[in-house]
């Protein structure tokens, strides 16, 4: 049976040879992202395409929100699956294939009109959005220096 364990928990984290935060950050996958009154929440996961020295299977993954960063130490995970157990490498498939069907964004019933179709003007502003996302990375943000 597969076993997780908390990133809080540092002896155990080393004992089983688990990788730091930093050491995968820039490889995670963020999915089921939203926004709430005081910022933003979602979940995040990174597997690795290596095994653990014993030759186990680890999906590593978390939550961030207003409260806590990705990789905060209580809110990072690994779930660590028995390589010499088929049923625990059919089940670690199964669990990578769950991560990745996630939604990048969750829907709530505020994005929806009351024929249950997305709400135009939610579409607009998240274009919106993206628009001036993607116009800071290209042009720096705006507003830090003078003209």
């Amino acid at each position: 049976m597969p076993y997780t364990i908390n990133a809080f928990n540092h002896d155990e984290w080393e004992r089983h040879g688990l990788a730091d935060f930093g050491d995968f950050a820039d490889q995670i996958s963020e999915c089921n992202m939203g926004e709430d009154a005081f910022s933003g929440f979602g979940e995040w996961v990174f597997v690795p395409d290596e095994p653990l020295p014993n030759g186990d299977r680890v999906i590593y993954f978390g939550s961030w929100g207003n409260d806590n960063s990705p990789g905060a130490s209580t809110y990072t995970n690994a779930e660590i699956f028995d390589a010499l157990d088929p049923d625990q490498l059919i089940e670690f498939s199964k669990r990578v294939d769950h991560w990745e069907s996630q939604t990048e964004y969750v829907e709530t019933d505020d994005d929806y009109d009351s024929d249950g179709e997305l709400a135009e003007d939610q579409i607009l502003a998240q274009q919106e959005l993206e628009d001036f996302e993607q116009a800071d990375e290209y042009f720096g943000d705006y507003g830090d220096g003078d003209f």
